[in-house]
Parts: C-alpha cells; structure tokens; sequence
C-alpha cells in the first residue's frame, strides 16, 4: 500500500504528506477543506516558492513550535531511472503570517554518495547517504523531530541493522551534524 505521513500543528491544522511526490496537504479539519500546502515541483534546493519544491514522498514530515515544516527531498527528481536510490537532503519551509508555506531552505544533505558524514560536519556539505546509487535508503528516512524553534532537529537515516540517529545543531554561526 501506499505510505502517507501526518501531523497536527500547534493550531489544529492536520498535514499530510503523500507517496510520490504528492506534495504536503494542509487539510482544515474544522471546515473539511484541504489545499496544496508544499511540493508538487521538481526542485531540490533552497527556494522562495514552496510549490516549486519536490517532497520525497513515503518519509516524515515535523513541525516545530513555530509551524516550520521539515521535511526530506531527493537530489533525483521522480522522473529519474530509479528515484528510489536518490541521496536524501533535509529541508525547512518557515511559514508565512498568512499561514501559507514560505521559503524552502537546505538544512542538511550535499546530494552526493556515500557513507554519511563525520559527527561534526558543516550540514548542509554533509553526506547524508546511501554509500552507491545501487544501496535504497528510500523508507529508511524514519523520522525528524524539530525542537528549541528547529535549534535542534533529530532525524533517523539508514536501513535494518546499520540505522544512524543524527543531530543537528544551530549555534547561530552555523549548522552542524552529529552522531546522535
């Protein structure tokens, strides 16, 4: 079946992010209304339009205390051979005062192969995995957990039996990554 991810923000609006880039939903559970909140679009970088942003689909999605969206993106776009192997890139979308996504930002991930990066590393040149194009990591992005205002972000990365908790820490200067 297909894989969905939700969850509820601070004021009671439910976010769901479907499979295969369908995007992150902004459903209204008081008036049954739902609109295309975030996703939909190819990109896999920093961006000031959150629509034109590709959302992997079947991995988390979190919000923080302000209703900062985090969430995964691939390096590959869906049309590619085999999205599925793509190395992963976290990503933040802050939301506007209107309540719409706003601007999408890198927060980890540099898009390349290979084993992920050593506890320490600047995030967003940080190699998040998988090692080969070969290796899928693809339902192994198991969660994200932003706290402190997105200050501290956990996220899980890897497969069965070799699966990495990381960290991430905003000390105002720069993001880094750490072996959790």
């Amino acid at each position: 079946g297909d894989a969905t991810y939700l969850t509820f923000s601070r004021d009671g609006f439910l976010y769901i992010s479907l499979q295969l880039n369908g995007g992150v939903y902004k459903i209204n559970v008081r008036n049954n209304t739902s609109t295309l909140y975030l996703g939909g679009g190819t990109l896999h970088d920093s961006t000031n339009n959150p629509l034109s942003i590709y959302v992997r689909g079947a991995t988390p999605i979190s919000l923080d205390e302000d209703n900062t969206m985090y969430f995964f993106t691939d390096c590959l776009s869906d049309t590619a051979p085999n999205p599925n192997h793509s190395a992963p890139r976290l990503m933040k979308a802050v939301q506007n005062p209107d309540g719409t996504a706003g601007a999408v930002t890198t927060l980890a991930g540099n898009c390349a192969y290979g084993s992920a990066s050593a506890s320490g590393s600047l995030a967003t040149a940080a190699t998040l995995g998988p090692a080969s194009a070969a290796a899928s990591y693809y339902t192994s992005l198991a969660t994200i957990v932003a706290i402190n205002h997105g200050q501290t972000i956990y996220f899980g990365n890897g497969s069965a039996g070799n699966y990495s908790p990381f960290k991430i820490v905003n000390n105002g200067t720069d993001t880094r990554l750490y072996r959790a």
